[in-house]
């Protein structure tokens, strides 16, 4: 009787470290997504502002005057804003990364565009 009784309790003692492990490794695995989730979150919400200041240097590029802007790509990114493509000679260079930068979010402008003349 005395030897059943010892059994029950290291059978439930056993279960009972059993769950509280399981508990612990669920809490920490809970902390980690919801760390990845707001890293994801931080990562969409700066992807959205890239998006957004690209469209806004876009816009700005095509009211320049004297600038074709169908031949120009732009690219954002944590605020630097990248030029390439084909723009035609008369158009004003220092101009341009004047205007982009006085949009807000900017902090650099890097003009990899190409020049032609005809």
């Amino acid at each position: 009787m005395k030897t059943t009784r010892i059994c029950q309790l290291a059978a439930m003692a056993l279960i009972a470290t059993a769950t509280l492990a399981a508990h612990a490794q669920g809490s920490a695995s809970t902390s980690v997504a919801t760390s990845a989730g707001g890293q994801d979150a931080a990562k969409k919400a700066t992807k959205s502002a890239d998006r957004a200041l690209r469209k806004n240097v876009v816009q700005a590029l095509s009211k320049t005057k004297r600038l074709r802007a169908m031949g120009i790509t732009v690219r954002a990114r944590n605020g630097a804003v990248t030029l390439e493509g084909c723009a035609g000679a008369g158009a004003d260079r220092t101009g341009r990364e004047s205007g982009i930068k006085r949009l807000g979010r900017v902090t650099s402008v890097e003009n990899a565009l190409t020049l032609w003349t005809f």
